[in-house]
């Protein structure tokens, strides 16, 4: 597999690149980049450990997404089923998770014989890529930024963004790469996009976790110009980029009100690579 280092004019076999790698992550983070990244990656973790948010009990990461019950991992099995589906009967699959965060995805569909290769921004051992030490089974993982889809250089039967959609920008720029790293037939399956067709409590809620964190530390916590959240105008994006939307079954656990409305509901994407 080859990666466009920014150190590197061309690209390189990750063979080539050891030295960038530490604590089994690739570190693609161009230099100039690096001190306002730093600087925020610092923040974030330290928030989310205030927020009891890091998953710091080791032995629990093997058998994820099993083996935590709160509402949030039973969603992320509701995404693993669809997941699944997708990908049923298939062997030995070269599969890329696009924003794969503790790496979970990747070490379950690893464990299920395929290759993978997971990226993120986040490289916490305890809530990003470096927790990928705490699984048994081998997979790649890529500090990258999320723009930065364009150094992989490699072709994948699968491509999954999962959970991570409403927080990507230049997202037809991201899309666009991505369909050039299909093999023929290759699918990209988007999972988790919590749709609001009555956005002002979410909304409300995220200003308010954005002004805490700021407050905190005095810089934004969202350092890539997204809203955080999605809403019907970004399911008719999908669809003018030739993807299939799919409504899942409700989560109940999950279902809130506004005025006697669900405030969201939940799709997942699916887009297939025509033979030509």
């Amino acid at each position: 597999m080859k990666v466009r280092h920014p150190d590197f004019k061309e690209a390189q076999d990750l063979n080539d690149l050891k030295q960038y790698q530490l604590e089994g992550v690739y570190d693609f983070i161009p230099n100039k980049k690096k001190e306002q990244l730093d600087r925020f990656l610092n923040c974030f973790t330290d928030f989310r450990e205030q927020r009891g948010e890091r998953i710091k009990d080791t032995a629990l990461y093997e058998n994820l997404p099993f083996s935590i019950h709160d509402n949030s991992w039973k969603s992320k099995r509701k995404d693993l089923k669809i997941i699944e589906n997708k990908i049923k009967g298939r062997k030995n699959l070269h599969i890329l998770d696009y924003g794969g965060w503790n790496g979970w995805l990747s070490n379950y569909l690893s464990q299920k014989g395929h290759q993978l290769v997971t990226t993120d921004l986040f490289i916490d051992e305890f809530d990003g890529l470096k927790a990928r030490k705490y699984y048994k089974n081998n997979f790649i993982a890529i500090q990258l930024l999320p723009t930065d889809i364009w150094r992989i250089e490699a072709t994948f039967d699968v491509i999954i963004f999962n959970k991570n959609w409403a927080y990507l920008e230049n997202k037809e720029e991201i899309l666009n790469h991505a369909k050039r790293l299909l093999k023929k037939d290759g699918i990209i399956i988007i999972t988790g996009l919590a749709v609001y067709t009555f956005p002002e409590k979410i909304n409300l809620a995220f200003k308010k976790i954005q002004e805490d964190f700021f407050k905190l530390y005095s810089i934004p916590l969202l350092i890539y110009q997204t809203k955080g959240y999605l809403e019907t105008e970004d399911l008719k994006f999908l669809k003018k980029n030739a993807f299939k939307n799919y409504k899942y079954g409700p989560f109940k656990f999950l279902i809130k009100r506004i005025l006697n409305r669900k405030s969201f509901n939940s799709y997942y994407s699916i887009y297939k690579k025509q033979s030509i």
